[in-house]
């Protein structure tokens, strides 16, 4: 399971406009380095992809690579807005409060 902070949630909602015939969605996918290490990638597109594991968090869909799956299980996507520009991080789950209700 992942889970949205209500910063990043709202981040894709005013980057990707809504569109019923499309799908609009966060994914994250995994790839291998050379020393056999993960490197986690995440870009926002419209489409779900065959054997992505897909969850709707926050009303946003999250599609998910099988490999990063695994790594991913029991993260939280944040999003900082900066002041020299925002940014996307994965945590793992409990090290990002993420704000109270009506906060």
């Amino acid at each position: 399971m992942i889970a949205l902070t209500k910063q990043a949630a709202d981040m894709v909602k005013s980057v990707v406009p809504a569109d019923p015939d499309r799908p609009a969605c966060l994914r994250l996918w995994a790839t291998e380095e050379r020393d056999g290490s993960l490197q986690l990638h995440m870009k926002l597109e419209y489409g779900i992809r065959e054997g992505d594991q897909v969850m709707e968090v926050e009303e946003i869909y999250v599609a998910v690579e099988p490999a990063a799956a695994q790594v991913l299980n029991g993260s939280l996507i944040d999003y900082d807005d900066e002041e020299d520009g925002g940014s996307f991080r994965v945590c793992p789950l409990g090290e990002v409060q993420p704000p109270a209700p009506g906060a």
